[in-house]
């Protein structure tokens, strides 16, 4: 097989035209609140291409022969300069789009879609109610598509001051000690479990099929599990307003506590503050990065099962897996002139305690 890649640029396939000047593509994968994003390195020595500017959407596919698939719709960012050997670097971030307001067409951006609405900070209030309303309103505001399942977005919220606040940031500090971070790709806001588990899609909330990844199908590997990372209990509270005294609950056995310093608004948010709080800790604690030949059919979020590698990738002969499954945070797909390689770090898949 021949490793192989595609590029469109603004809708038109503009492959033929980059292909003699293509050094590098690389694209990053991100599970956690980070837009993912894309590097294209093109050889500028004689300075003949007519390279992309910022704002142009550009949309990568890689694979082998014929068989490719699409990685996301990307936005240029930055383009830079750099030599010698004289190069061209374009930097580009996940189309995270507004709508476009009037006037605001730019050239290579006709539809003046903008990267730049995520940034602004805004002061309101928002009434007690439900996640879904706050979660929905935010979507419309920057002409997104929400993706999120029923259970987070049933959450019930207290009375919210956004006092010069980005929209990510009101989000993140509502969703993080509820066990849930955000995401924004391919015009979509998507609302996931921090430890992941879902094996799902975050781009489009499709279930993802686990797969198992063999010692002999990877070049390089680490593997870390630190113990003294992990809380076996977690302790929240929240204020009984009839008796106008705090009331504990808890959350997994053991030695190793972490206690809030902060009440939940409420009970339900209590226990799962302290269900998270020990999921989360469990997920930290472990970490895997394997490189191997290139691997489209690899996500963030994915389920993963290691065989043939050691205590603490798989199980060895005195010790017990870590984890009998891992998630996949990041995957960086990097094709080069020497090749087409996968990277992917993960963190041990944790059970609700």
């Amino acid at each position: 097989m021949t490793p192989a890649w595609a590029i469109r640029a603004n809708g038109k396939d503009v492959t033929e035209t980059f292909r003699r000047y293509l050094v590098e593509i690389r694209v990053r994968d991100e599970a956690k609140d980070e837009a993912d994003s894309l590097t294209i390195v093109l050889d500028n020595s004689d300075a003949a291409l007519d390279q992309p500017t910022q704002g142009d959407e550009l949309e990568v596919l890689l694979g082998y022969d014929a068989d490719l698939r699409a990685l996301g719709k990307f936005v240029v960012d930055s383009v830079s300069y750099e030599g010698p050997p004289d190069r061209v670097v374009i930097s580009c971030k996940s189309a995270a789009f507004a709508e476009p307001a009037e006037g605001d067409a730019q050239p290579g951006n006709p539809e003046g879609l903008s990267l730049q609405s995520w940034l602004v900070r805004k002061t309101r209030s928002w009434e007690p109610g439900t996640l879904e309303v706050i979660a929905k309103k935010v979507a419309a505001e920057h002409g997104v598509e929400l993706v999120a399942n029923a259970g987070v977005l049933a959450l019930t919220l207290p009375h919210i001051d956004q006092t010069d606040e980005a929209d990510t940031e009101l989000l993140l500090r509502i969703l993080k000690p509820r066990g849930y971070i955000i995401k924004v790709a391919d015009k979509k806001l998507v609302l996931l479990p921090i430890s992941g588990g879902e094996n799902k899609n975050a781009k489009t909330g499709e279930a993802m099929p686990s797969v198992v990844i063999r010692r002999s199908e990877v070049g390089t590997y680490s593997g870390r599990w630190a113990e003294r990372a992990v809380y076996d209990k977690a302790i929240a509270f929240w204020h009984n307003v009839g008796s106008g005294q705090p009331v504990y609950v808890t959350a997994g056995e053991g030695k190793r506590v972490f206690r809030f310093k902060h009440p939940a608004p409420d009970e339900d948010s209590a226990k799962k503050w302290a269900k998270s709080m020990v999921k989360q800790s469990k997920g930290e604690a472990g970490h895997m990065q394997l490189t191997m030949p290139g691997r489209v059919d690899l996500q963030s979020e994915q389920r993963v099962t290691l065989e043939g590698f050691t205590y603490p990738l798989s199980a060895s002969a005195s010790k017990d897996a870590v984890a009998k499954q891992w998630i996949i945070k990041t995957v960086e797909h990097a094709l080069t002139r020497s090749g087409f390689t996968t990277s992917v770090q993960g963190e041990p898949f944790i059970q609700d305690p």
